[in-house]
């Protein structure tokens, strides 16, 4: 299903988008855990080797270590974190590949209240929002440097929530499990994107 013939079926006013694999497919090694963390690997080891080793044996995932980290450590880590993000994604990225249909359809329908609720940081997505030309279409932003705990967490849709718009209006559009499960912990409802970009 496309996400207008979801939105046809489905009374939503306040839409949220996942940025990475959703909007956009970042060219990032994603998979390479070294690359992932290596601007921050000796901080987080002297803070905990024990945890930064469940990340190396694939027991935790980038986002849960990360979340980990930050919920052990508080403020340190979540500035070590986010800058060890920038740092990977400034010297990391080729590019992007663009779902269309998505950038098209927030061209063309701002009879909805857009937002974006992302784990990438602040540079990244404005870049490339600026030269896709939309960064203006979004009410509100919300990346990883805004909140204490990324996605799976709630604190970005804290950041978005009108308490006067019923949960009902709301809708988490995006490709990930964290996506899901962010969309599930906040009370709203999710259609999810592959990585593909091919809307399901």
């Amino acid at each position: 299903m496309k996400l207008k013939d979801y939105l046809n079926k489905h009374h939503k006013t306040h839409l949220i988008f996942d940025f990475d694999d959703t909007l956009f497919n970042l060219l990032l090694p994603w998979k390479d855990r070294n690359k992932c963390l290596m601007f921050a690997k000796n901080k987080l080891i002297q803070l905990d080797a024990r945890l930064y080793q469940k990340y190396q044996d694939s027991d935790l995932s980038l986002t849960e270590v990360q979340n980990e980290y930050v919920r052990k450590f508080g403020k340190k880590a979540k500035k070590i974190t986010y800058n060890n993000c920038v740092k990977f994604e400034s010297y990391f990225c080729k590019g992007v590949t663009t779902n269309d249909e998505l950038i098209d359809f927030v061209k063309k329908n701002q009879e909805f209240k857009l937002f974006i609720w992302s784990s990438n940081t602040r540079p990244t997505i404005a870049k490339f929002l600026k030269e896709y030309q939309i960064l203006d279409k979004f009410k509100k932003i919300v990346t990883s440097l805004e909140v204490v705990l990324i996605k799976p967490y709630i604190d970005g849709f804290k950041l978005i929530y009108n308490p006067e718009v019923p949960k009902k209006n709301y809708l988490m559009i995006g490709n990930s499990n964290a996506d899901r499960q962010a969309a599930k912990n906040s009370g709203i409802d999710f259609f999810f994107v592959d990585v593909l970009n091919q809307e399901k």
